[in-house]
């Protein structure tokens, strides 16, 4: 039994969304008048490309073309969290997109390997622990003593004026 097709959005310009897919397949046979961008954010969900089956998980980034067929499905243990455009895109935006190809009319930016996501925390961290060993994060700070504003700055410099109340603005 073939499953039931999924309408294509009429689309102007640009139709963009975010969505939780918790269980449901997208399956369009002629694919979209324009391509499909789906960006996932957390969970996981299975994309169908000439007869195989790969794992699209967060952060990796799929790129359906014109007019290919999209078959996609949203399943696991947590929702499959995208955010999702439909667009028309100008012709010089095609030497963008030299991506991976998945397959046939559909590319494919992966997320990045953790261990590359780890190197450009590890600067940050690394500063943050300099600063917190200079300064000694379990410290406390040396109480100041309160000095009075015109003990600060001399008596010769008058106190800031107070606002005038609201029952005395015109």
């Amino acid at each position: 039994m073939a499953p039931r097709e999924t309408p294509s959005p009429a689309v102007e310009r640009v139709l963009t969304g975010n969505e939780h897919r918790v269980t449901s397949r997208c399956w369009r046979p002629h694919g979209t008048p324009t391509p499909l961008l789906i960006h996932t954010r957390s969970g996981q969900a299975l994309v169908h490309v000439d007869g195989e089956t790969h794992v699209q998980a967060p952060g990796d980034t799929v790129l359906w073309l014109a007019d290919t067929t999209q078959d996609f499905t949203a399943g696991g243990d947590d929702p499959w969290e995208i955010v999702w455009a439909h667009f028309h895109p100008r012709d010089r935006w095609y030497e963008w997109l030299n991506w991976p190809v998945l397959g046939h009319g559909v590319l494919r930016i992966p997320a990045p390997p953790a261990r590359r996501r780890v190197r450009r925390i590890e600067p940050e961290q690394r500063l943050l622990q300099r600063v917190q060993g200079k300064f000694g994060r379990s410290r406390q700070p040396t109480p100041r003593k309160r000095v009075h504003f015109k003990q600060r700055i001399g008596d010769s410099v008058p106190a800031p004026r107070r606002r005038c109340s609201s029952s005395s603005t015109p």
